[in-house]
């Protein structure tokens, strides 16, 4: 990661965050993001278009759902679900990337990790839409904040709203190296959002089993730098060469 200082002096269509980079040298500073590419938002090419319509399908089965008549309740559940379950996809990448370094798969779905992240966040803006409108009055929904089911919940929204929010090129540039450490703030939120389901839910397996995938990439990660180092083709030594043949 170059410096702050250096990093403001370059123009924003020359100047590509490598998430991987991060993960290959310390997992623990990992940029574990909504953004991959900061250099541009990812191009509507026929391949992001066919993503963001698959991304969009729950959505628009719900919406459907509401216009026949459905009440707000119908959708607080799926939306939910969505939102985690997307949520957990835009985390597994960084592991993934640095356990697979050669995938080419891997190396596609990385670098639409922001299509990913931001679809988690407006499946998670869905979800506060139709509960508040199946709760119908403010004063209910502050009230409701007093109790750990809600404000956790309200918490997660808030953190990944912040996020998303700086999920840009502009804000990376701006923020300097604050950018990464904000957009540390997606493991909090995945934490929260799985104590807010656990709370919630008569079967707190399925919301723990949401929290699995990343635990045990990212142990995995971990257990390669120990027995293997850093210097692995997905560590430094490799991405040297990639920055040397850009």
């Amino acid at each position: 990661m170059l410096p702050a200082a250096r990093l403001r002096g370059l123009s924003e269509s020359s100047y590509r965050v490598r998430a991987e980079g991060e993960a290959g040298r310390d997992p623990a500073r990992a940029l574990i993001c909504i953004t991959c590419d900061t250099g541009h938002m990812p191009t509507l090419s026929r391949p992001n278009a066919v993503l963001c319509l698959l991304l969009a399908l729950p959505a628009m089965v719900l919406a459907a759902g509401l216009a026949n008549g459905e009440p707000w309740r119908f959708a607080i559940r799926p939306s939910g679900d969505v939102a985690t379950k997307l949520l957990v996809v835009t985390l597994c990448l960084s592991p993934l990337r640095a356990l697979f370094p050669q995938g080419r798969w891997i190396a596609w779905l990385v670098s639409r990790r922001r299509i990913f992240g931001l679809s988690a966040f407006f499946y998670a803006l869905f979800h506060v839409v139709v509960f508040s409108a199946s709760i119908g009055r403010l004063d209910w929904i502050i009230e409701g904040m007093a109790f750990a089911s809600m404000w956790t919940g309200w918490a997660a929204f808030a953190l990944l709203a912040g996020i998303a929010s700086i999920s840009n090129a502009g804000a990376a540039v701006r923020l300097g190296v604050w950018w990464k450490r904000i957009q540390r703030l997606a493991y909090p939120v995945l934490v929260l959002s799985i104590a807010h389901w656990l709370l919630l839910s008569r079967f707190p397996l399925e919301a723990t089993l949401h929290l699995a995938p990343v635990v045990v990439l990212w142990s995995c990660v971990l257990v390669m730098r120990y027995y293997f180092g850093s210097e692995t083709k997905s560590g430094p030594g490799r991405l040297r060469a990639e920055s040397s043949g850009r």
